[in-house]
């Protein structure tokens, strides 16, 4: 694709055609950003809205603003991604609803869908649920299948991070079964993944660890690489709900790896704080490397404001503290812990901190 792309961009370029030129920048800004090139990805991105702007063409805005979000998103800049992807939900600087400007979806709906990301790793949940529910309107009201499936995995995220698991998987078996009557195999594998981590979550190991087991192996055969670190994080966790930790440990490293490759921060920081759950629970215990992992991965997260993994981050590193009998140390980083969970209203992720709390008073 990139091939052809290259050979259109000379084309437009002789013929000085600016705005087949910035339709070829977009989607080479997209296929670069699809095999994990972030830097050229950014860098033909930018030039679409240098172009766009010059030509006052709305579309062609919105629809780099939509493809810079995705790429900041990644990166774990989420304030650059949430002010490229307001852009496009501004009653007035906004695409049309039905606008796709060659994106497979509605671009409306689709950058409300990463814009509820974004709010999802700030811990800004109310928000994240309304804007995604906003994209799922708009791609119902276009019969958009693409639209719809981006809306209902955004609503999944939101709810999944605050530890809402009932409310996350409906929206995930509804993806899911859109993407089976649609006959879209682009998100199946990403959609199947989220559906089986969902069921783990929920109590269900057995029923969804062979999906998530299924997602990645779907994921790494479509070989587009910036997909893989994200599945690979799901399977970690489903592994430690299956009481596989030195397999949980075994992804996590690997997703860390992939996530650094490819410039995506976020990501890296969820897979470091996998990194550390797994190393708390194989035998032996290896105190420095798993104290290495959450300081590791709460540095990160406090760095790009990602609150709901720092609060993780806290929890698990006081547990091991407690542990360990220091009993001070878990009780500072608990109650943090805590503050935290109140401020987002996350009572999956309160309740676990507050069981922690409660076995460190009472010597346990």
């Amino acid at each position: 694709m990139l091939d052809y792309l290259r050979r259109a961009e000379t084309l437009a370029q002789e013929l000085g055609d600016s705005r087949r030129l910035g339709r070829i920048y977009a989607e080479m800004g997209l296929g670069f950003w699809v095999t994990g090139d972030v830097g050229r990805a950014l860098d033909y991105c930018r030039r679409t809205l240098s172009l766009a702007t010059q030509l006052g063409h709305r579309d062609m805005r919105a629809w780099a603003q939509l493809s810079l979000g995705q790429i900041y998103y990644d990166l774990g800049n989420y304030p650059r991604a949430i002010r490229s992807l307001k852009r496009n939900v501004a009653r007035r600087e906004g695409p049309r609803p039905l606008e796709r400007f060659g994106a497979i979806g509605s671009v409306a709906a689709t950058s409300r869908a990463w814009l509820s990301y974004c709010h999802a790793e700030r811990g800004e949940f109310a928000e994240g649920i309304a804007t995604a529910r906003a994209g799922l309107r708009i791609a119902e009201t276009a019969r958009d299948p693409f639209g719809q499936i981006e809306a209902c995995y955004g609503v999944s995220v939101v709810y999944r991070r605050q530890g809402n698991i009932a409310r996350a998987v409906p929206m995930l078996e509804r993806a899911v079964q859109l993407c089976r009557d649609s006959h879209i195999q682009l998100f199946l594998p990403r959609c199947t993944a989220a559906l089986g981590l969902g069921y783990a979550l929920g109590g269900r190991v057995d029923a969804g660890l062979p999906l998530v087991e299924q997602g990645v192996e779907h994921a790494a055969a479509r070989n587009r690489p910036r997909g893989l670190a994200l599945v690979g994080t799901w399977l970690s966790e489903a592994y430690l709900l299956a009481d596989r930790a030195g397999e949980a440990s075994e992804r996590a490293a690997h997703a860390v790896g992939l996530a650094r490759q490819h410039g995506q921060r976020g990501t890296e920081a969820w897979a470091l704080w996998l990194l550390g759950e797994s190393a708390v629970r194989l035998q032996p215990l290896d105190v420095e490397a798993a104290m290495r992992h959450y300081r590791r991965a709460l540095a990160l997260a406090e760095k790009l404001g990602m609150r709901p993994l720092e609060a993780h981050g806290l929890t698990g590193l006081g547990a091991l503290h407690a542990q360990l009998g220091r009993r001070a140390q878990a009780r500072t980083l608990l109650h943090s812990a805590i503050e935290l969970y109140l401020s987002m209203q996350m009572k999956a992720g309160l309740a676990r901190a507050e069981r922690e709390l409660e076995m460190v008073a009472d010597g346990r």
